[in-house]
């Protein structure tokens, strides 16, 4: 009797690890002498979610790690979800929920097996995720999976095709790296174990049709940070925030700025939040609904915070 052959095992993407046996990134250290950037996009994202989250009872902040803008959207949602894949900064976002008052929970899961619910979101944002992503086709399909009809997400995403590699194309007369749909820009710390390996800048028009292709509309576009690491940076402070403003507004149609911004919505009527965010919470393997009785049995703790552990694939150790 012939064997029967084996089922092919589904190769999965790559995943960025930030939290290992080796070493532990911390992101809120990043952010140190970065004032100039923060301040850039906390201005359009407070415009963006003020337009287009205002009716949803929640907010799904995908790589939200320690909470850096927790206190920008805090007071407009009556829950907050920060999901990420590493957990070791969770603890820092415990201080400005406690001081909004503002009912935080986190999960920990990977971008391309969200642990939602089909239809159930209508709030989203993901910031500084995408140059993480070998694969953000497959990150958008996810998105679009689990935005209900009319939800809108808010995502960024390093814009390989800035107005600094514009200039340096013309300079060499060469615009083939122009063309291309992504360049990896590298990273310093561990590079062979898994860890601080993957910064890829994507070409804009890329991103768009994968999105496209995931069956999301892109509603509105800006890019920000127009002047990090120039001298015009060093301005006083309401100077350049002026200037920021400006070339925020006009944006949309030069959109030459380092840090690229997609509103992007699931075509359909849009439908109120009525259920309760904890009801709209799957295994990511089997998309099976997970009660509250069953979420309790597979909440972890790292640094005092409670934590759901939704990681599928698990992570490498």
């Amino acid at each position: 009797m012939p064997k029967k052959p084996k089922a092919k095992s589904v190769s999965e993407p790559y995943v960025v690890q930030y939290e290992t046996k080796n070493a532990e990134f911390e992101y809120a250290r990043f952010w140190d002498g970065r004032s100039y950037e923060d301040r850039a996009e906390r201005m359009l994202l407070k415009q963006l979610i003020g337009y287009y989250h205002s009716k949803s009872k929640w907010l799904v902040d995908i790589g939200g790690s320690y909470g850096r803008l927790l206190n920008l959207y805090a007071k407009r949602f009556k829950q907050v979800v920060i999901v990420d894949y590493a957990t070791n900064e969770f603890y820092l976002s415990l201080k400005p929920a406690k001081d909004k008052k503002l009912a935080l929970s986190h999960i920990a899961a990977n971008a391309y097996h969200l642990p939602f619910a089909d239809d159930t979101q209508s709030a989203i944002i993901s910031i500084r995720v995408i140059h993480h992503l070998t694969d953000p086709d497959l990150f958008f399909k996810e998105i679009s999976r689990v935005l209900k009809p009319g939800g809108t997400a808010i995502i960024e995403a390093a814009n390989k095709n800035s107005l600094k590699r514009l200039l340096k194309c013309i300079l060499r007369a060469d615009f083939s790296d122009w063309r291309n749909d992504w360049v990896d820009i590298g990273a310093s710390g561990l590079q062979n174990d898994g860890s601080f390996q993957l910064i890829r800048n994507y070409h804009p028009k890329y991103l768009m049709r994968l999105l496209s292709e995931a069956g999301l509309v892109v509603v509105k576009r800006r890019s920000v940070s127009w002047f990090r690491r120039t001298p015009v940076a060093k301005l006083p402070k309401v100077i350049i925030d002026s200037l920021e403003k400006i070339m925020q507004i006009f944006s949309g149609w030069l959109f030459f700025g380092p840090s690229g911004w997609y509103v992007v919505r699931k075509p359909g009527v849009y439908q109120p939040d009525k259920a309760s965010f904890g009801d709209c919470i799957v295994d990511p393997a089997t998309k099976k609904y997970i009660g509250t009785t069953a979420q309790k049995k597979i909440q972890k703790t790292n640094k005092q915070v409670r934590y759901l552990d939704l990681r599928y694939p698990k992570p490498r150790r």
